[in-house]
């Protein structure tokens, strides 16, 4: 049997600094043991010479496929991709998403590919992610909780004996997601992968949420698929601005029996990035009140529920603890031990 076609969307937003992990995803989609694959690369708007350099070397790479195209401003992660997934080929079966700062395994596309022809039911699924300059876990089994906690093992060295299990999960990775193009056009009717505004954060959260809700399952497959370098540092202001925005978008669109102590949870960590970084009060601000307007219209758009999906659960009492520490730590908390993991509740999936 032919191998179905998979179309691999990178989306490219002033990368100079990192150029070279972005030629080894290159080459890495090129050595691949899956070979029918294209490359769509679509280049944000970027003004550092990272299109023209990557281009001329994807010219000059050997890939049998691949589509060069170019938005003309930074639409974020969820609208590059849009863009991205436009060109992709129609007749491809399954969607990659992998971040330009990570680089495929060799066999992840072919593992991955095959597990999901093997499983119809299942909409997306992603596998582990170690850092990529030592190994160290980055990503791999993700679940929501009751307070909007995304929830996952922490960043552990790896060592791929045993490691972990295949298991259903909340949402995919979304630095190394691959996706049934048939699951993408049953929940949008816009040709989309993502919702345009939510620009980044959130949007692999709300893609699992709506394809549990449809009633195609979300798995993790225990095969290492990525090295991921990571962007920045989580103190940075752009990056607390769309945190905060993308929590308080999912808080609305998604409705748990703990919101109403998450709106105090919010609140306080809004009140934690203000004096971290007074001089963006307002634009903290604005960033809670715009992710709340965001949820309440995806709420009415999609009509979620929060429990059809493998989420866990989420005591009073550590609904009380995470509202009397530190936000650091209450954070911490939630992603502490693995064993907690095996507790995640099946709500209909």
């Amino acid at each position: 049997m032919n191998d179905p076609l998979v179309s691999i969307l990178v989306v490219n937003y002033n990368s100079a600094p990192i150029i070279h992990i972005v030629k080894e995803l290159v080459m890495s989609v090129r050595a691949s043991t899956y070979g029918n694959v294209e490359l769509v690369l679509l280049d944000n708007g970027s003004v550092d010479g990272s299109f023209e350099e990557i281009s001329r070397y994807v010219q000059h790479a050997g890939l049998n496929r691949f589509e060069l195209q170019r938005a003309t401003t930074n639409l974020g992660f969820t609208g590059g991709n849009n863009l991205a997934y436009k060109y992709a080929d129609p007749r491809s079966k399954y969607i990659a998403l992998i971040n330009n700062d990570a680089v495929l395994d060799t066999g992840a596309l072919r593992l991955m590919i095959r597990k999901l022809e093997g499983q119809k039911e299942v909409g997306a699924a992603s596998g582990i992610s170690i850092r990529y300059d030592r190994p160290m876990l980055d990503g791999s089994i993700w679940f929501v909780n009751e307070m909007y906690n995304s929830v996952g093992p922490p960043s552990v060295p790896f060592t791929a004996a045993g490691a972990f299990s295949e298991t259903v999960q909340t949402y995919p990775y979304g630095a190394g997601a691959f996706i049934r193009r048939e699951a993408l056009d049953d929940i949008n009717e816009d040709g989309k992968i993502f919702d345009d505004e939510l620009f980044m954060y959130a949007d692999d959260v709300l893609l699992g949420f709506k394809l549990w809700n449809r009633g195609k399952k979300v798995m993790f497959y225990p095969a290492l698929c990525t090295r991921h370098k990571g962007g920045g540092s989580s103190d940075s202001g752009f990056r607390i601005y769309h945190a905060l925005r993308g929590r308080a978008a999912v808080s609305e669109a998604l409705i748990t029996r703990w919101k109403r102590p998450h709106e105090l949870f919010l609140r306080r960590m809004l009140i934690s990035a203000v004096l971290k970084r007074p001089a963006m009060a307002a634009q903290f601000v604005r960033a809670v009140n715009d992710g709340l307007a965001i949820g309440r219209r995806l709420r009415l758009k999609y009509g979620l529920d929060f429990y059809k999906a493998p989420v866990i659960m989420v005591s009073a009492a550590e609904v009380l603890e995470r509202l009397a520490l530190p936000t650091r730590i209450a954070n911490k908390r939630a992603y502490e031990g693995l064993p907690r993991l095996a507790k995640a509740i099946l709500g209909g999936g």
